[in-house]
């Protein structure tokens, strides 16, 4: 990952971090979420909870010190290598542009 897009990530962490539930329910009552993916369950476990509230599908790549039980779609591999995200982003990115075409 480059320091751009390492900052990137960091940035949108602190604004999720600094934000509260409220906006991410004005979202998807605006809009409709077909599913949400999340790389670590356990950093981003309010995002799950928040999402379960929701009623929205969880797709998530998830670790052996991670608990799927939350998760809808599980994806097993390792959320900690940058190589094995990018593999699992890029895999999902190609689906969704594929399923949209």
């Amino acid at each position: 990952m480059t320091s751009t897009a390492n900052y990137t990530v960091r940035a949108a962490r602190c604004d999720h971090r600094a934000s509260d539930s409220g906006q991410v329910t004005s979202i998807s009552a605006e809009s409709t979420l077909g599913a949400v993916f999340i790389i670590d369950v356990q950093t981003e476990h309010e995002a799950v909870v928040e999402a379960k509230n929701l009623g929205i599908p969880i797709i998530a790549l998830v670790d052996t010190n991670s608990d799927p039980d939350d998760i809808d779609i599980v994806i097993p591999g390792n959320d900690d290598a940058v190589r094995s995200i990018d593999f699992v982003c890029h895999q999902i990115a190609d689906a969704v542009l594929a399923g949209v075409q």
